[in-house]
């Protein structure tokens, strides 16, 4: 998962420097058309084969990648199962059920026990019990949907804009909304900070 992040975020930042480099390259290509260095027709090839080379990196990158995350989706909906109630588990959760809580120790709790229905349901009884208000921390399966919800978006966002004030303001954020994104998959607890 952070190995496709890193590769999004590698995409948008070269997307970005390849829209930048288009600009500067017709920049270039008005002043030496403006001293007579270049004629209009050398001016055109140069910067249609330039913008052509972007244009097929964005194209060809921006679909691997959605594949590549297609990919990842298919495994981590495959890989989702549920931590089964062991012994010990329901002796904690008693005890626990035995001792005044606060929303803290309960939201410790339902990390602990992330990936196991039975015992969330069981913190937010005890909640419940207790007059504390749990909130129900999202699943495995809605944050790997909002994972590659959230991943494709990003590459979207490269893959159709063209305007490079858009490109540097995505391309300013792409590493730390692709670490967030990791971050919330990984620790469910953090999304209520």
């Amino acid at each position: 998962m952070r190995n496709l992040t890193n590769k999004i975020a590698t995409y948008g930042k070269k997307v970005y420097a390849d829209a930048q480099a288009l600009e500067d390259l017709q920049a270039e290509m008005n002043q030496q058309l403006a001293a007579g260095r270049i004629g209009h027709e050398t001016a055109r090839e140069k910067y249609t084969d330039a913008e052509k080379k972007a244009k097929d990196y964005k194209q060809s990158e921006g679909l691997r990648l959605q594949d590549e995350l297609t990919s990842l989706y298919s495994g981590l909906q495959d890989k989702i199962t549920d931590d089964p109630i062991t012994m010990e588990t329901l002796a904690e959760l008693t005890l626990l059920g035995q001792v005044p809580v606060t929303t803290e120790l309960l939201q410790e709790y339902q990390g602990k026990y992330k990936n196991s229905p039975l015992a969330l349901m069981r913190i937010k009884a005890i909640g419940k019990e207790n007059n504390v208000t749990v909130l129900d921390p999202p699943s495995r399966l809605s944050r790997a949907d909002r994972f590659r919800n959230r991943a494709s978006s990003s590459i979207r966002d490269f893959h159709h804009n063209n305007r490079l004030e858009i490109l540097k303001a995505v391309a300013g954020r792409v590493d730390e909304r692709m670490r967030e994104i990791v971050d919330l998959y990984d620790h469910p607890e953090k999304e209520n900070e």
